[in-house]
Formats: C-alpha cells, structure tokens, sequence
C-alpha cells in the first residue's frame, strides 16, 4: 500500500519513510504543500502523513483542500504542538487523526494500521480467495492452512490483487501502487515478482494459474468460480463471502452476448462478402482474370479476417488470412493456386454457417443507445413511482436497496448516471467507503446525490458532500427526471471522446457496441476521406485508424495527420491485421501510442483503450500545469508554445510530478525503439551503437561504454560507445581481474563509480576513465540467461553527477533488451548452422 508522507523537515520525513519502509509500506515524500497536492491530484495514495507547519500551502489549507475535492483518503495531521484547540482545527478541516512529534515507532504504525484498516473499501480483517488467505494484522499469507514464506515485495503484490480481486492491473499499475517514485524499478522486475510468487503458491498447492496473465494487458486473480472446489465445511463458514464473489452475471459474458447479438444482424453482409470471393475464383477458374475483382475479393478477405476472431470464429479467421494471401500471390491464376483457393473459401463457408465458441443467442436491442439509470435507495412507493415514469425521460432504469447490491450492479452492468441516498442505509462508515469507491470509477460515473434536507444538518459526517448535486426527495418526479436528464447532458460533454476510422462496418458496431457502455462517446467512419473532416469540428481524445483501407490507408491518413499543426500531438492507435515489423517500424515512426491485433478481444480491448484514455488524461493534466500547450489547442497570441521555451527554463517551471512523468515518458519512447530495432533484426553492433546513442541522449552524460567479456585472455573489450576518442572503441581492452566493470558483474547489481576514481582504488578501468575526464559514472551487468555475464553497460559524465534511481532502472532496462537480442541472435545463428549441416 502506498503511503504520501507531506513535511518540509527531511529528518523527519526520512524517519517516518524508514518506519513505514520497515512495515512493507511504499512511502512517497514530498517537502512543501503545494508538492504534495500536485502528488494527490495525480496519484492515488491509501494514507496521508501531513505536517500542520508548511511552506506554500500550509496542512490546514492541504487537508480542507483535499476534502473539498471529494477525496477520502485517510488523513493524519502530524504537529510539534499538543493543543486541543490544534486537534479541533485539524479534525474540523477533515483529518482522521493526530499525532504529536516526537512520536514512538510503534504507536505511529499501530495508527497508520487503524486508519488503513478503517478505510479499506470492503474489506475483512481477513482477505480470502478460495483457499488463499491473507492475514494485514500478522503479515501472513497462507494456502490451506499451509504458510507462504514470502518476500514484503510478494506480500504487497498479492494484497494489492486481494484486495482488488476482480481488476486486472497492467506492470505500470502495479508499479503505481507498490514502490514509492523514487525507487521504483523497471517492468521486468514486475514478472520476476510474479514469477516468484506463482512458484511459492504452485509450491503450496495452489492452481498454476492462480495469479491469471491477460494477454497485452497485466495480471489478475483467477475467477474464483473457475478455483478448485473447496471443502463442503468451508464453503459453509464463507457462503457470505462467496456471494461476493459470484459471477454468474460476468461482464465478459454479457460481452459475449452483445457480440453474438451484432454477429446474427451482420451475418448476411458477411455472407456477402463470401460471395465476392466465391466469384473472384469462379473468373479464376474459367481463365478470365479480372484485376478489379481479384482486388476486392482479396480487401474483403482482409476484412473478415480482421473481424471474424472477434466474434468467436478464430479458424474461419485463419482461413480468410490463407484465402488474403493466396489472392496476392503473383501466380494466383495457376491449377495448383486455383484449387487450394476454391478449397479455402469452401472450407469458410462452413465455419461461417456454424455459430460462434461460447454462443448464447441474445436478444439484442439494436443501436438505440439508452441512458442507463442507477437508483440506490431503500424500497418506497415514490422510488417506484420515480422507476416507472423515467422510461418517459428516456432512461433505462434499475435499483439497489443495498450497497452490494449496487456494487454488483455498477461493475455488472455499469450505468451512465446514479441518484443516491447516502441516508438510506444503517452505517455512515459503510456509507462512506462506498462513496470512495464510487469516485474511484474510471471514466467517472455522474453522482446526484437523493437526500433530505436535513442530511448536512443531522449529520456532520456528510459535511464534505456539500459541493456535490443534490436533489431533494419532495420535488415532483418530473422535475427530478428534468435535472437528471440535464446533468447527463453536462456529462456529456467532458466524456471521453474517440473516433474510429474503418472500412469494415461490422467491427465499427463492435467498437461502438464494447465502449458506450463504459461513458465513452464513439464516433465511427467508414470512409477514411471523412476523417479530416470531422477532426477539423472536434478533436477527439484518442483516434483509432485500420492500417489497411482501400481509399486510403490509415499510414497515408495519419501522415496526413501529422502534417496539420493543430493535429500533430493527437494521440493514435492503429488497428492491424498484420504485425510484421515493417508496419510496426512506420506506426511508431508515426508518432502513434500502439497498435492493437486484429481480432479484437472484447473484454481485452475496453481495458486497454480505458487504461489508454487515463493516460492521455493524465498527460494533459501535467502540461497544464506546467503551461504546456498540446498544437490541437487553441493558444493565445500572448501564449508561448512549449516547443519554443528552453529545456533548462522548461526543467525550473516543471514541478516533482511533472518531471516525473516528462521522464517516464522519454525513458519509454526511447525503449519501446530499441526494443523495435532488437524484434527487427538489426543487427547486434548496430543495436548496441544505438543504446549508446540512446543512453547519452535520454541520461544527460557525454559518454556511454559497452564492454564485452572476452573468452580468453580475462579480458573486457570496449566494444561500442558514445563520446570516446576516435578509434577507440574496438580496441581498447582492460584487464576483467580488479576492474569497476568485475565488481558489477560479480555483485550482479548497479556499481557507482564515483567513489572509485581515487588514486586508493587502483581498479584496472581507472585510468581508461581518467584519461576522458570522467568523474562520475554507473556501470550495470549484462547477463545472458544461460551463458552467464555478457558484459557491462556504462553511463559516464564529465561531470559531478548523481544518478537517480530511475535512471539507474532505465540503463538495467537497455541492457535487458540487449540480453535479448544477443540470445535471439544467438539462437539464429545456430539454427542457421543446423540447417547448413543438414543440407552437407
């Protein structure tokens, strides 16, 4: 769990950060109160430490801030000053506790215990999964009854998936919530952690698979449905429990359902396209062959391979792509080609006539999209009077009379508005915690609040809500319906927006169908001419275009794209059938986020396009702050473009925060392209010339070393770089016995040179760094899985520099990614040489 600790005494700080780094806590710092709200706006932490006394914005302002938000997060005020008029204040203003300095360890972390346990949304003193158990009071993990000797890293990690039990989270979440900024590693570092902790549950007879891998997404719990049966005592004692758990209504199956519902209305037009092939290779057969129609049979066959896997029909889909490539092929017209291609289409006739894996035969509703209403409320003659008369208003409504109810409901069936009572149940605490967890929903779900008016007067615990829409339960049903109707409209136009441009119409419904549900607006083209049309009336938050279209392709439309000023930083995904690197190579040269395979996976698909949309939100949110302007924003004459301010000027102005992310998302970029370079094949000299490049550019330093450990003679060779005099590199050796580079490749971790440059520290690459001026350095290992070292990797300055933790993990990232290729290269070359022995 992750824990903003906000005081402007670093002494302090750092005591409260070791304490609470002891108890398995990731604790971030921040050293005045503006930091620390730039912290909270961003991120989301479980517990605030705030100190009352601080610069900018003092713990007061902080705390009523925060509350005036509509945040929940537990809040204890920390001071030097034990004065009941001190404790008022701070309790008044919306903290959960108070604590005065000096304070003992023990007592701080009972505390912070206490208010994590009083917050955590649904939570049991006891965490159960099937047979799992986690025990937050002891620290203990066990699998029927049988102890988990698990690491604090491991232990946080299956509490975060316990405690979330039916959410998926990618590397970069679990990064989020488990390491404070500061330390926080690489994703490779994530998979070691899940690896080492599937082998300790495998190794107390949990499933295999009890820690799930979503394909391109993250990880999850396995559905506790699909769990091995559990003893007939056990599921007594837990039935309330499973209850909880149940999902019989799961989302993926409703999923399912509106899929097959839209495959039954689009089965003619696929048909139809079948027809067109069915045609191409009767002109075929009688030697008449027409270009025009080859070319289209050989468009629908990429289309339907594009949309048939979507729908369940992934050997249809193998089909269409064999029937695409046979159409390409020069020689189409020969017998052989003629035969095999009739066979083809044959064969996806069959598989079209049969229904879709995992068939359900819905009764589908059409396009029409209704507002679907939320009522949570306890059982009343006007709440049913309110249910009836909304169908006039347009709305689809359904009601909860209890909050696990409306929990169900919300994650089941998720709707555009909700109308609550925060009044109708028994305990505020509960009450409380659930309306955390409803602000919490990602996109957000509008709240207008169903209350009386005295819910502010009798009950103070509700304070907080007093900025938030509320309607009182004596106005006439209409007049309710009107405001709902109205602040659905408002909504509305802060939405998500996203458009889709795709020759295929059946997969624009698809797309369409999967993301409305979740509050996002979907405008789909089928004709890639219309796209600038309509960006040029409204941008969208995110645009989603096939690479292959036959008016124009969707790389043609995107240059296009990036041409326009007012376009250029608009945020793309691309869609392909095709993922060979050629394609991959121009999207990313592009500009675009990613690229997602067709078939689309219905449930896969929503998270990543929501996790995609909460991180272009949270993007424009930091370049707001730091008065960066997007080009496809309106700027004011007086307004500076980011582009023309300088990098140091730009470095002053950026907050914690706003470096933070600045650098993430360099360090990725620069990754995610040598990672491509690596899958295409480049070879390794020229890919490790590039790391170099990379390192100097992205770290700020004037040199960059790769040295290789040579088989004989226990030498290291300077084998590429950045920064050195010319024609060293590939010539300049080093003894391995007594060098900087042997300490990191012997302790397998970062080495920090700094501190060995001395003349005391005779090492043998001292001199090598000398004779360049260099002053400061880190040097990481890299290692081949089965050969051992490879070599080191270094980053050098000139000058006195201390390098930081994430710099640290993106030089360990670089040097993984070349472990990778060597061994991928590696592997060719032998099977190369297998394949030229076979032939002798």
């Amino acid at each position: 769990m992750k824990i903003l600790v906000i005081e402007d005494d670093r002494l302090t700080s750092e005591a409260i950060s070791a304490m609470l780094n002891d108890c398995r806590y990731a604790v971030e710092i921040a050293n005045d109160g503006q930091v620390g709200w730039d912290l909270i706006e961003s991120f989301e932490y479980d517990l605030i430490l705030l100190d009352l006394a601080l610069p900018r914005l003092d713990g007061i302002a902080l705390c009523r801030r925060i509350r005036e938000k509509g945040l929940q997060t537990p809040i204890m005020l920390l001071t030097g000053r034990d004065s009941s008029h001190e404790k008022a204040i701070g309790l008044d203003a919306g903290a959960d506790d108070y604590m005065v300095k000096p304070f003992e360890e023990e007592e701080l972390v009972a505390r912070v215990r206490a208010l994590l346990r009083r917050s955590e949304l649904r939570s049991q003193p006891v965490l159960n999964w099937g047979d799992l158990t986690l025990d937050p009071s002891r620290c203990q993990v066990t699998y029927r009854s049988k102890l988990l000797p698990l690491t604090p890293k491991e232990y946080a990690l299956l509490e975060l998936f316990l405690r979330n039990g039916k959410r998926v989270f990618s590397c970069g979440m679990i990064l989020e919530h488990l390491w404070a900024f500061e330390e926080m590693p690489g994703e490779e570092a994530i998979r070691t952690h899940i690896k080492g902790l599937r082998q300790k549950l495998k190794k107390a007879g949990a499933p295999q698979d009890l820690i799930e891998t979503v394909y391109g997404i993250g990880y999850r719990l396995r559905p506790i449905e699909l769990l091995p049966a559990e003893p007939q005592h056990k599921q007594n004692n837990d039935s309330q429990k499973k209850n909880t758990f149940d999902r019989r209504e799961d989302r993926q199956r409703e999923t399912q359902g509106l899929l097959d519902g839209i495959w039954y209305r689009s089965k003619d037009r696929v048909r139809e396209r079948i027809e067109i092939l069915e045609e191409a290779a009767a002109s075929l057969s009688n030697q008449k062959l027409n270009c025009e129609l080859c070319k289209r049979a050989q468009q629908e066959a990429h289309t339907l391979a594009g949309t048939l896997g979507t729908f369940g029909l992934f050997e249809a889909t193998e089909l269409a792509r064999n029937i695409e490539e046979k159409l390409r092929l020069d020689d189409v017209a020969n017998s052989k080609n003629r035969g095999d291609l009739r066979a083809l289409i044959d064969a996806l006739r069959l598989k079209i006539d049969r229904p879709p894996q995992h068939q359900s035969l819905p009764s589908f509703q059409g396009d029409v999209e209704h507002l679907s209403l939320l009522v949570i409320d306890t059982p009343t003659n006007s709440i049913r009077d309110l249910l009836v008369q909304s169908k006039n208003f347009g709305f689809a409504s359904q009601v909860a009379h209890t909050l696990d109810d409306a929990r169900n409901k919300i994650l089941f069936n998720r709707p555009h508005l909700i109308l609550f009572d925060p009044l109708a149940f028994n305990s505020s605490e509960d009450t409380l915690s659930f309306w955390a967890e409803l602000n919490k929903q990602v996109p957000p779900i509008p709240i207008v609040l169903f209350a009386d008016r005295e819910l502010f007067q009798n009950h103070p615990e509700f304070s907080f809500l007093s900025g938030q829409m509320i309607l009182e339960k004596e106005k006439p049903i209409p007049e309710i319906l009107d405001t709902l109707v109205e602040t659905w409209k408002q909504a509305d136009r802060t939405r998500a927006k996203i458009v889709v441009v795709d020759d295929d119409s059946t997969l624009l419904t698809v797309l369409s169908s999967l993301l409305r549900p979740w509050g996002i607006q979907v405008i789909t083209l089928n004709d890639p001419r219309q796209c600038l049309e309509a960006l040029s009336h409204s941008v969208p938050d995110l645009l989603v275009l096939d690479v292959e279209m036959p008016e124009m392709s969707g790389i043609e439309l995107c240059e296009q794209i990036r041409s326009n000023s007012n376009w250029d930083d608009l945020p793309i995904l691309f869609l392909t059938v095709h993922n060979n690197a050629d394609i991959v190579n121009q999207v990313f040269n592009l500009g675009a986020i990613d690229y997602i395979n067709k078939p689309i996976i219905g449930p896969e698909f929503i998270v990543r396009i929501i996790n995609y949309l909460e991180r272009i939100r949270t993007i424009k949110q930091m370049m707001v702050k730091s008065q960066i302007h997007l080009p496809s924003e309106k700027v004011g004459e007086g307004a500076v473009s980011s582009s023309f301010v300088s990098k140091s000027e730009r470095d002053r102005n950026f907050t914690l925060i706003e470096k933070k992310l600045t650098f993430q998302l360099d360090r990725e970029s620069a990754v995610a392209q040598l990672a491509l370079s690596a899958l295409d094949g480049t070879h390794f000299v020229e890919l490790q010339q590039e790391a170099s490049r990379s390192i100097v550019q992205n770290m700020d330093i004037e040199l960059c070393g790769i040295l290789e450990l040579l088989p004989v003679g226990n030498a290291l060779l300077l084998k590429a770089g950045e920064g050195w005099n010319e024609g060293l590199v590939g010539r300049a050796s080093i003894d391995q016995h007594g060098s900087l580079a042997e300490l990191a490749i012997a302790s397998n971790e970062p080495v920090s040179i700094a501190q060995y440059l001395s003349a005391e520290h005779p090492y043998t690459d001292r001199p090598l760094l000398q004779a360049h001026g260099i002053k400061s350095g880190t040097i990481v290992p890299i290692n081949l899985p089965d050969d051992g070292p490879y070599g080191v990797l270094g980053a050098y300055s000139t000058r006195h520099k201390s390098f930081s933790p994430e710099e640290i993990k993106f030089l360990e990232i670089v040097a993984n990614i070349l472990s990778r290729a060597l061994e991928r290269q590696k592997t060719t070359e032998a099977l190369h040489l297998m394949q030229a022995n076979l032939k002798v």
